[in-house]
């Protein structure tokens, strides 16, 4: 009986979680719609992928300011449309202190364009300078 019991109480605890699931659903699927209406407008902001141009020099000479040794190149670009950002792959690397790197890296989070950082690798032999390699992605139109 208590065997049957719980298999009972284990069906209507699974009844309910997908009850629930449903209901949220539901939800997402009407917030998503809600959202699909911000899209272009937040696309429209994004930099067109020709003013970046000149975003790897900008980059070199904040560096210098932090006093990193550094290297920024762009890679691989998907073109946006009117309802998805473009994207621009981009590779920086460089040697520095670790309190260099991080100073230099909350100033680019905040002065560049929306971007990520997919992987950041940084190695160490002494634990005083360190080399960087770092790739993401900035959004474009």
């Amino acid at each position: 009986m208590d065997r049957h019991a719980t298999g009972i109480q284990k069906s209507l605890a699974e009844i309910q979680a997908r009850k629930d699931a449903e209901g949220n659903l539901v939800l997402l699927r009407g917030q998503a719609s809600q959202a699909s209406g911000y899209v272009p407008f937040l696309v429209s902001i994004l930099p067109e992928p020709d003013s970046l141009i000149g975003l790897p020099r900008d980059m070199i000479n904040r560096a210098r300011l932090y006093a990193i040794d550094f290297a920024f190149a762009f890679g691989a670009s998907t073109k946006g449309a009117t309802t998805t950002a473009g994207m621009i792959a981009y590779t920086m690397s460089g040697k520095g202190a670790a309190e260099k790197w991080i100073d230099f890296l909350r100033a680019f989070e905040s002065g560049v364009p929306l971007a990520s950082v997919e992987k950041a690798t940084f190695s160490s032999l002494d634990g005083k300078e360190y080399e960087v390699k770092i790739n993401g992605t900035i959004f474009s139109q």
